[in-house]
Parts: C-alpha cells; structure tokens; sequence
C-alpha cells in the first residue's frame, strides 16, 4: 500500500515537473523572443513559487523512499503445503506454521463464514505402517482459539505418515480428518524459494513503465531543445536548420535584470513554497501511515502499549524461527507475534502458559 502512495505522489511530482517543462519554459523563451510578451510574464511569474514548491516535493518523495531502502525487507519465502478437510461444516487445515520452523498447524474454522470454532479439546494421532509406528499421540498446544500446533519431530523417521485428527465440541459432532502427508518430502517440494527470480506480469508491468518514461523523456527533451533552438534563431536572425549552440544563450540574454521585471528571484516566500512542498507531502504520507496503512495488528499492538516492528519470531524468551517477520513485540522481547491471533489469545491469557491439550486416549 505505501508504494501506491508513493506512486501517486510520484504523479504529483511529474505533472509539476510537466508544467514547468511545458509552459513555464514556454513563457520563458516567448518572453525572450518577444512574443506575448505580458501574457508570458505572467507565467513567468508564477516560476518562483511552484519551481521551489516541486523541490520539496522530490526531497519529501527522497526521504520516504531512503526510509524504505534502509528497512530490513520482510521474510517472503511462501509454504504452500496444505491439507484440507471438511467435517460437519468445520473446515480442517494442516499446514506448517508459517512463524515456527519446528511446528506443524492445525486450524479449525467454520466452513462459511471462516470464523474459528470453539474446540473442548483435540486428539491428533499419528501413525506409519511402514515402519510399524504408532499409534502415537503428540502434545498439542493451543495458539489461538481454533489454532493447535505440535511438533515436527513427531514425524520420524521420515516416510509416509497417516494422521487422524477428532476434534471434540460443545453440543454438536466432533469434527475428523484423516490426512496422508510423506514427511518431509512433500513439504520441501511445496515450498516456494523467495530467492528464485521469475519474469511475470509485474516485470512487464515495471518494463512498460520504464519504457514510456524513456519515451516520454526523449519527447520533452525534443520539445526543450526547439524552444531553444526557436529563441536563439530569432535572436542571432539564424535559420532552425543551422546548429543551435545552449552555450550562446547567456550572452544572448540581456545583462540588466531589470529587462526581466516578470521574472522572479529566489525571495524569502520562494523558499517557504519549497519547504511548504516538504512539509506538505511529509505530513500527508505520515498520517496516511498512522490511519491508513497501519493494519488492525498493528493499532492493536500499539493500543496496549506494545512495539510494532521486525525481529525474528519468539515465545517465553526463545527464537521460533529464523526469519525476521514484522510483528508485535510484548515487554523486553519475550514475545513477538506475527499472527494477530496468537496476540489476541495471549492478551486474553494475560502471559499465562500456553495451554496443554492432552489425548483422553488414542485413535484406532
């Protein structure tokens, strides 16, 4: 989202540039040539003030975009390993965690309106009969309100693993799933590499752009350089075919200022036009970020007087993973979030231990 703000601040900074390439140059060499020449001051006049006014605009896009350079980038890489079922209109997910490296997830939510579904409490069993292992019954954590994970390692060794999930509930059936996963061969080869460059729409999209900037600029420069050439011919009586020379236009150009009464100086209301532009485009894009782009997680870490940036994911003071996620950090960095429903359950706790659901007895 910041970067479609950007982006029309970018055309904010362009149509400037525009109009002073295309009608304050204009005026300046009808002026110099004697044509139109009080309808010419005029445009000139105006000069001293968007001139400056567009340098502050191109500082603030500068500094908002020197912010975004120096930002560590987010972790990219994609897990697309997923297994779905459907049991008594509740939609079962088993996926890898995507913010703990050593943690398999399980999300139980309803079918329609995807809202998580109170769980009393979850048996997950695991079993491979190729090796005659199990039925074994893994400890399960609880993340989040319809969110269970438990851990990798109960997938050894590797081979192809049968699990059976049964998921109890309050006044209604229990939710099951049955799911074959071969571990861990069927999840690397589901995992998309963020390193790996493809050539897609968005490279096209981004080619076009520099394409017609390329055009556009050879357009404007065409036009810049036959004013010029328009002032000098009238100015020397050369003809528009003879080569123009930019070097002769200071000594073409008469040494009192006072010739050019419509052409303004860089005064003191010029340089508050500039840092008018500055503030102006800084501001915006700054409450745009506190009330616009800032997601719900976001404001709702900063709510309950937590901070809001990117650090590798932790629980109980220990690193998950070794990715660096934006996320929500609570106290001195023994927690850092980055799903905002593991942070909205462990307000609820209040720090409390993640609970512990454990198997009555295994499947058969």
């Amino acid at each position: 989202m910041i970067l479609v703000i950007l982006s029309i601040f970018g055309l904010l900074l362009f149509a400037l540039r525009f109009y002073q390439q295309v009608f304050i140059e204009k005026a300046a060499v009808d002026f110099c040539t004697g044509e139109k020449k009080d309808q010419a001051g005029k445009t000139l006049s105006r000069s001293g003030y968007t001139l400056p006014f567009e340098t502050g605009v191109g500082g603030a896009l500068l500094f908002v975009t020197s912010l975004l350079i120096i930002t560590t980038p987010p972790w990219t890489q994609k897990l697309t390993f997923q297994k779905r079922a459907t049991s008594w209109g509740v939609q079962i997910l088993f996926t890898e965690h995507p913010f703990e490296s050593d943690k398999f997830l399980v999300t139980l939510q309803d079918e329609r309106p995807k809202t998580p579904v109170p769980i009393k409490d979850i048996v997950i069993t695991l079993s491979q009969e190729e090796e005659r292992i199990g039925p074994v019954v893994p400890e399960v954590e609880k993340r989040f309100e319809g969110g269970y994970v438990f851990s990798k390692n109960f997938l050894s060794p590797p081979g192809l693993w049968k699990l059976e999930i049964v998921a109890r509930r309050l006044g209604a059936y229990d939710a099951t799933a049955t799911f074959q996963v071969e571990y861990p061969r069927e999840l690397e080869t589901t995992k998309v590499d963020p390193n790996k460059r493809t050539f897609g729409l968005f490279e096209v999209f981004i080619l076009a752009i520099g394409l017609g900037m390329v055009i556009l600029s050879l357009g404007l420069y065409r036009f810049s350089r036959n004013l010029h050439e328009a002032c000098l011919d009238l100015r020397s009586g050369r003809t528009r075919s003879q080569e123009s020379d930019f070097l002769q236009i200071p000594t073409m150009l008469p040494k009192n200022p006072n010739k050019f009464p419509n052409v303004p100086s860089l005064s003191r209301r010029s340089w508050l036009m500039s840092l008018l532009g500055l503030a102006v485009v800084s501001l915006f894009i700054w409450e745009l970020q506190a009330k616009v782009l800032q997601s719900d997680f976001q404001r709702l870490c900063q709510r309950h007087g937590h901070f809001w940036h990117q650090m590798a994911p932790m629980r109980n003071g220990k690193i998950v993973s070794p990715h660096i996620v934006m996320g929500c950090t609570v106290g001195e960095g023994q927690f850092h979030f980055a799903d905002i429903r593991e942070y909205v359950y462990f307000l609820q706790t209040q720090t409390k231990e993640p609970e512990q659901v454990s198997a009555p007895h295994p499947i058969h």
